[in-house]
């Protein structure tokens, strides 16, 4: 079969073959957990920790959304540590209206419940964006999963405003190259926090 013995497709076979029969025949988690074990044993060594980082997880405003969470809970069943970091947007675009309101993360489709005050195990986080020191508020949640989120903005609320909004302008939101780069120093710093502990 599939599944069973040293020689088997599902013990180290062909990848697409092995893909396909996972969907078709599926793993109950013990299984799921042991063939992780075995296929990803780098991942599996020690106390090792995957962070999924977009701009798009606990919102699902679109694809991105949707990917990542599939993601990051079938590597949990799979047995793995699993942590996402993303902005944490203070508003959303309401498309009848065409204004921006509070954004409220316990009512997303896959709600969460954030903090309302910064981690103070981040006290402090500060990253240079284009010359700037920029003071980083990081806020931590566990999804339905378990699945620890750790949600960051800036203080001034200049580069995160409102998913994928930004201007050319720089005014009233930061451009697309300013969030980039305050997202990708600000993920950086976040997990250095996180494997100090």
């Amino acid at each position: 079969t599939f599944f069973e013995g040293e020689e088997a497709v599902m013990m180290g076979g062909d990848t697409m073959v092995e893909s396909i029969m996972l969907m078709l025949r599926g793993l109950s988690e013990e299984e799921l957990k042991a063939w992780a074990t075995r296929r990803f044993p780098a991942l599996k060594r020690g106390n090792r920790t995957n962070y999924l980082v977009a701009p798009e997880i606990s919102m699902l405003a679109g694809g991105l959304g949707r990917v990542m969470q599939y993601l990051g809970r079938g590597q949990k069943k799979m047995g793995l540590n699993v942590v996402f970091i993303e902005p944490g947007y203070p508003s959303k675009y309401n498309k009848k209206t065409g204004q921006l309101e509070k954004m409220n993360y316990a009512e997303l489709p896959l709600p969460i419940k954030i903090d309302d005050e910064p981690s103070k195990d981040f006290d402090g986080l500060t990253v240079d964006v284009q010359g700037n020191q920029v003071e980083v508020l990081v806020y931590t949640a566990i999804n339905d999963e378990g699945i620890p989120v750790y949600t960051f903005r800036d203080k001034n609320g200049y580069y995160v405003q409102s998913l994928y909004m930004y201007s050319e302008n720089g005014q009233p939101f930061s451009n697309q190259f300013s969030f980039v780069e305050f997202m990708t120093k600000a993920t950086l710093k976040i997990i250095d926090r996180l494997e100090e502990k």
